[in-house]
């Protein structure tokens, strides 16, 4: 996931910025637990025309985020409060700069990724997915940034 990625390499450098307004919430999953869900489901009969979140039960705040990868990381962070019309004036100005250089695809941060932030909720239940398939994911946020950021070393994606 290139959003987490670049997530990583943010919070990696110890200073994170952060969109003013209140707490932010997203619910997330493993690749592991994702993969063993869509197997799941895919064995059972019920699932057949029908829609399941695979997530962890419990929606994540950023800021639980942002405290259990400074962890993993084994550092802290200082984060940095910015108003939107800041954040959006970045956006704008790495968007002209791609146009420039004449880039063919956008950057990964632009107008679009602000709208993404600007949300308070990226959020969805499980709990049809436990009820009807009996499945809920096994790792849990702590876990699963380990292994994510280990994956990031081994592959010499991020250093630390």
């Amino acid at each position: 996931d290139k959003d987490m990625f670049e997530f990583f390499r943010i919070v990696k450098n110890g200073i994170i910025p952060r969109m003013r307004g209140r707490e932010r919430y997203v619910s997330l999953v493993h690749v592991h637990d994702l993969v063993k869900g869509i197997i799941t489901a895919g064995e059972n009969i019920k699932a057949k025309g029908q829609t399941y979140f695979i997530t962890n039960p419990k929606p994540y705040a950023q800021e639980e985020l942002i405290k259990t990868t400074l962890k993993v990381f084994k550092k802290k962070g200082i984060r940095i409060s910015m108003p939107v019309s800041f954040i959006k004036s970045i956006a704008l100005l790495n968007e002209g700069i791609a146009r420039i250089s004449k880039k063919s695809s956008p950057p990964a941060f632009n107008r679009q990724k602000v709208l993404e932030m600007k949300q308070y909720f990226w959020t969805c239940s499980a709990d049809k997915t436990k009820r009807e398939l009996n499945f809920k994911s096994e790792i849990d946020l702590l876990k699963g940034i380990k292994q994510t950021l280990e994956w990031y070393r081994e592959h010499k994606w991020l250093n630390w």
